[in-house]
Formats: structure tokens, C-alpha cells, sequence
């Protein structure tokens, strides 16, 4: 492989549109638990600061998946 050349772009592995759902249901269902988490040690007077890459973490997961499979709002129900 050439590393002066750009690489190609990865795909990513198939999976049915409902599992892809869920696990972006999931990784946001997270980034819910875990800020109220950090709202709780805040409220406590207990540092946080710990949770803040975790979170950002979950949120850049679910935005990914979003993105590798092309899903919409309308494929989440509410």
C-alpha cells in the first residue's frame, strides 16, 4: 500500500436498518443517563469532569452511525 496515496474510504459492515436503529437508540439513551449522571455529581458538589469525554463519546458514536447508514428522523420512533 502506498501511503502517499489517500486511502480509500471504509464501508461499513451490513447490518439490517433496525439493528443500526437500536444502536443508535442505545449510545443516545447513554448520553441521557450519563448527563444526568453529571448533573447529579455537580448538584453533589462532586467532580464530573471525568464523564464529559465519555459523553462526547456516546454522542460522536451515535452521530457516526447516523451518518454511516444514511438514517433519518423518520427511521427513530417516538
Amino acid at each position: 500500500m502506498n501511503t502517499d496515496q489517500q486511502p480509500e474510504p471504509p464501508s461499513p459492515p451490513h447490518l439490517d436498518r433496525e439493528k443500526v436503529v437500536e444502536l443508535v437508540s442505545y449510545a443516545e439513551r447513554n448520553v441521557l443517563l450519563l448527563q444526568w449522571e453529571e448533573r447529579e455529581l455537580r448538584r453533589l458538589n462532586r467532580d464530573s469532569s471525568d464523564l464529559l469525554p465519555i459523553i462526547q463519546g456516546w454522542e460522536f458514536m451515535s452521530i457516526a452511525l447516523r451518518e454511516s447508514y444514511d438514517l433519518e428522523e423518520t427511521d427513530f420512533p417516538r
